[in-house]
Parts: structure tokens; C-alpha cells; sequence
């Protein structure tokens, strides 16, 4: 007979981005045939698990520590300890505002062996983090920035938190990507449909002046996101060097496409180039490496 935990950890609650069990070995998320997206997502999970993998097995330091801000329901920390092999000697957190999703990482985390090095907290970046200074070897936050009312003061918090030597890993999307710019175009010269169709492929509905509605559970909407010029400005402003860059998907993915093959395989053709190219404008959103001067 299944425990309470083990019951809420194989309940999916009909939520396609809550993972369960599998999250040990492989996938975030589950999209329902959207393919596009998840060829987005998929290739921003591997890249960030990499990354991290090699940052925390090249740290000479005796105390490694990972940090995942806005960790959802805390399966990317559950993901790069299980690739470590479950090596009780490193620690991994994370924090969100969203409590259901940090009960389920902190509940995985009790529940599952191995997995006693994972720690979850529900915690408010915008006015700061409950760790010391210095406390980590890598942050990493994803799909974050864009929702802080002041993205340079979020950074410094995360500077304040990095040991000597660490890094801070950031995905964020572009404000005013190629192939945003075009899709507005469109738009405008279809009448509105083009989005009208994107989005609902997307499940995410229009307001009044044809711009998708973003519902999030808790904090902010996309307040801060920056065109990519601006961006690595405020970067360097923060003293913040980039030491890796990786223009991701120039698509976030809906349905809309899986119903008209053509567009799709235009997508995957673009998405092939693109991948080959890496013009940094091009990209629907960025991964950057950053390490304090």
C-alpha cells in the first residue's frame, strides 16, 4: 500500500509540466505532441543539466553547492544529482514562490533514496535569499530574470551568494529576437490571426489588443525582459563577465504547428541553421554563463 508521499509523487493532477518518478533518469516535460516546444524544452534541460554536471565535477572545492531559483516542482536539482550519481558530498536547492511545487520537491526528497542532498524552500528573490554569502558553486536561474522588477539588484543578490570562483548560469527570453520581430509582422499584416491561432495552440489567451495573457500562480508577469543589446549591457554593468553563451530555439513551440507539417518542418529547417549559426538575435531566448570579475 502506497505511503501519502509516495501517493502525491505519482499523482500527476493533470498538470503536463509536473513530473513524477521518471524525473530521476530523463524528462521535465510532457507536451501532448507538441514538438516544437518540446524540442525547445528538451534542449534547454540538457544544456543546463550539462553545464551544471561539468561545473560541479571540474570545483576542486569541498563544499559544492547548486542553487536552482524558480525550481517549480524541483526536478532539475533531482535530475543533475541523479547524473552525479546521487553523491551525498553535494548539495542541491531549491527555491520558489510557488509552494506546491516546493512541497513536491521536498516530498520527493524524503521519499525517494538518494535523494536526502536535495533541499526546497519556498522563498521570495526580490527581497532576498535565506542563504550566506558565498554559500554556492553554481546558480542557476531559468525563467526568471524577466520577472524581477529590478533585474540588476536581483543579480548582485546572486553575486552575494556565489563562492570564489563560481558561476552564475541564466536563461532568459530575448524581447526583440528575428523571428519575433517577423511573427509581428505577420500578425499585423493577417489581422491578428496569426497569433490568434499560435496561441491557441499554446493554450494562452489574447487581451484586447491581441497580446497573449500570461497567468502565473504567483509573482510577476514579463516585466523585465530586454532586448539581447541591453541585456548584455546590464550584465556588464554588474560586473559579470560571459563566459559561455547559447542562443537557444528561435521558437517556444505551440500545437498551432504540429497541425501544419509544412510550417513545422520550415521550423525545424530555421531551428538546424540557426543551431549552426548562433547569431545571438536570432534566438526566441539565451543561456549565458556568468563569472564575476
Amino acid at each position: 500500500m502506497l505511503t501519502e508521499d509516495e501517493s502525491f509523487l505519482l499523482c500527476r493532477s493533470g498538470n503536463p509540466h509536473r513530473p513524477t518518478v521518471e524525473s530521476r533518469v530523463a524528462f521535465q516535460f510532457e507536451l501532448d505532441g507538441n514538438n516544437v516546444g518540446f524540442y525547445s524544452g528538451s534542449m534547454k534541460n540538457r544544456i543546463t543539466l550539462e553545464w551544471l554536471r561539468d561545473i560541479i565535477l571540474q570545483s576542486d572545492s569541498k563544499s559544492r553547492r547548486v542553487l536552482d531559483i524558480g525550481c517549480a516542482y524541483g526536478n532539475m536539482m533531482l535530475m543533475l544529482n541523479a547524473m552525479l550519481g546521487k553523491d551525498q558530498s553535494i548539495e542541491f536547492y531549491g527555491v520558489d514562490l510557488h509552494d506546491e511545487g516546493v512541497a513536491y520537491g521536498a516530498t520527493f526528497a524524503r521519499t525517494v533514496a538518494g535523494y536526502e542532498n536535495c533541499h526546497y524552500s519556498v522563498q521570495d528573490l526580490s527581497v532576498g535569499l535565506n542563504f550566506t554569502d558565498g554559500f554556492f558553486t553554481a546558480i542557476y536561474i531559468g525563467d526568471v530574470l524577466e520577472h524581477m522588477d529590478d533585474p540588476g539588484a536581483t543579480l548582485e543578490e546572486l553575486k552575494r551568494m556565489l563562492a570564489p570562483g563560481g558561476v552564475i548560469i541564466v536563461s532568459t527570453p530575448i524581447l526583440d529576437s528575428l523571428f519575433k520581430r517577423m511573427a509581428g509582422f505577420a500578425n499585423m499584416f493577417s489581422g491578428g490571426k496569426l497569433f490568434k491561432e499560435y496561441y491557441k495552440g499554446k493554450n494562452t489567451d489574447l487581451d484586447a489588443n491581441g497580446n497573449p495573457v500570461m497567468i502565473t500562480p504567483v509573482g510577476n508577469d514579463h516585466v523585465s525582459e530586454l532586448p539581447v543589446k541591453e541585456l548584455f549591457k546590464l550584465f556588464s554593468s554588474r560586473n559579470l563577465d560571459v563566459i559561455k553563451f547559447k542562443s537557444m530555439s528561435v521558437n517556444s513551440g505551440s500545437l498551432w504547428f504540429d497541425r501544419h507539417l509544412f510550417l513545422m518542418s520550415f521550423v525545424f529547417f530555421i531551428e538546424a541553421i540557426h543551431d549552426r549559426l548562433q547569431i545571438r538575435n536570432w534566438g526566441h531566448s539565451v543561456m549565458v554563463m556568468l563569472k564575476p570579475r
